[in-house]
């Protein structure tokens, strides 16, 4: 079988260009909706654990109650046959239907849609980013990965627009993150990322990656990055569950000192994700009572 795309929807296992919700689920209406997205092979994600924890967070935070044995039965059935290699595993579960009401609100159970796709080829290459205005969620939201993702891809339009393949999002004086995952700059053995008070979504990656840096001789810093922070590094990073690490190139146009990701930590930490991937517990439907 191959790695094409695939879903499964309450259910129902069906091609993911078919795969729909009806026009009264609030996810559609409202973006009353959360997801995760896993780099999964054979059944197994670094940090999966943390991502359903945060799925179920995320949904009780906007009313969801989210099933995780219904989650992963869903993954176990696009993972079903497929082949050994690295795929990406989306996790979308929705409010449901809306009683006639305003505010909205849930008349129905959750639905729960999970697909399966080509996840693109690691190492990531090195990017060039570009600070743009933020924040990328709704005061509030800012910690809460919703299906309402207009600010991300807003931010990413006018970052493309500039030249440049990842947009840094600034607010109150700081970067806080991207539009697309979260940042972290290394000063000499020091690994600095804004912390998660908040107002950034703090991903799984970036959490494996504060847990991996003692065991490299570095030290963890939470705190803010200004801008010139980012000048002055050896070394930029945006990581996500997709790509895991991608070295920043240029920021502004400005160089940065290992821009082209050849630093020896990224090797370190990448080898250590991968190895957390290979050691992690397959993800598997549950068993029938």
């Amino acid at each position: 079988m191959s790695a094409d795309a695939r879903a499964w929807l309450d259910g129902t296992v069906l091609p993911a260009a078919t795969a729909a919700l009806p026009a009264t689920d609030l996810g559609l209406r409202q973006g009353l909706g959360v997801f995760e997205t896993l780099r999964v092979r054979s059944g197994r994600a670094a940090g999966a654990e943390l991502h359903l924890a945060r799925l179920e967070d995320g949904g009780h935070r906007l009313g969801i109650d989210v099933d995780r044995g219904a989650v992963l039965a869903g993954i176990a059935a696009v993972l079903d046959g497929a082949p050994d290699v690295d795929l990406l595993v989306r996790i979308t579960v929705t409010a449901g239907d809306a009683a006639p009401d305003w505010p909205p609100v849930p008349a129905g159970r959750p639905r729960v849609l999970v697909t399966r796709g080509p996840a693109p080829a690691l190492p990531a290459p090195a990017v060039d980013a570009v600070v743009v205005a933020g924040p990328r969620a709704p005061a509030g939201l800012g910690d809460v990965k919703t299906t309402s993702y207009a600010g991300s891809v807003l931010a990413q339009r006018r970052a493309r627009a500039r030249g440049a393949e990842v947009a840094l999002l600034e607010d109150d004086g700081a970067v806080r993150e991207a539009a697309d995952g979260n940042v972290l700059a290394l000063h000499g053995t020091t690994l600095t990322t804004p912390p998660a008070d908040g107002r950034i979504l703090a991903g799984v990656t970036r959490r494996l990656v504060l847990d991996l840096a003692p065991g490299l001789g570095l030290t963890v810093r939470e705190a803010d990055l200004a801008r010139p922070d980012l000048d002055t590094a050896d070394l930029v990073l945006v990581s996500s569950a997709v790509r895991r690490l991608r070295p920043v190139r240029r920021v502004d146009g400005t160089a940065v000192a290992a821009g082209d990701g050849a630093h020896p930590v990224v090797a370190r930490l990448l080898a250590g994700l991968e190895d957390l991937a290979t050691a992690s517990e397959p993800l598997r439907a549950p068993r029938a009572r």
